[in-house]
C-alpha cells in the first residue's frame, strides 16, 4: 500500500492505517474523520452522536459503516431509533457488541439487554437486535475462520 500523509493523524496510526485495509473514502472512517490524534473519548463521543443524528433523519430508521476491515476481522459502527429491530440472522464464527449511547435487547437462545458502556459477546446461534432506546453500537465480527 502506498504510504500517504492523513491531515491530523499521527505517525503511529499512520503506519497502521498504511498496513490495514481501511474502508472509505477521505480518511480511516471516511470524509468525517473521528481521529484528532488526542482525545479517543471526544472522537467517540462525536461519531457516536454524528450516527445517531444520521439514524435519526433516515427513513429506515438505521445508519452503519464499516469502519475497519483487516483479514477476517470487521468492525461496523451501527445506529438504530429507538425500537428498530435487525431482525433475526445468522452469526458469524466470533461477535460481539460495544453499546456507546442506549439500550440493545439481543434475542437468540436467550434475551439479553445491553447498555451504553457494556460490550456482549453474541451467540453462535442466530438472533436479533432491538433498539430498546435510540442505540449506537460498534459490531466487531471475525469471519471466516472455523467454529470450535
Amino acid at each position: 500500500m502506498n504510504s500517504r500523509k492523513i491531515e491530523g493523524v499521527s505517525p503511529i496510526d499512520e503506519k497502521y492505517i498504511d498496513e490495514r485495509e481501511m474502508v472509505s473514502e477521505g480518511g480511516p472512517l471516511g470524509p468525517e474523520n473521528y481521529h484528532d490524534g488526542r482525545s479517543t473519548e471526544k472522537n467517540i463521543q462525536q461519531l457516536t452522536d454524528d450516527f445517531l443524528k444520521k439514524a435519526l433523519h433516515s427513513e429506515k430508521g438505521r445508519e452503519a459503516k464499516l469502519l475497519a476491515k483487516d483479514g477476517p476481522l470487521r468492525q461496523t459502527v451501527i445506529a438504530l431509533r429507538a425500537g428498530e429491530v435487525m431482525a433475526e440472522h445468522n452469526s458469524p464464527p466470533a461477535a460481539s457488541v460495544f453499546v456507546l449511547h442506549g439500550y440493545l435487547k439481543v434475542t437468540g437462545l436467550d434475551e439479553e439487554v445491553v447498555k451504553a458502556g457494556e460490550i456482549k459477546i453474541l451467540t453462535h446461534q442466530r438472533h436479533s437486535v432491538e433498539a430498546l432506546q435510540d442505540a449506537v453500537f460498534v459490531l466487531t465480527t471475525v469471519t471466516g475462520v472455523e467454529t470450535e
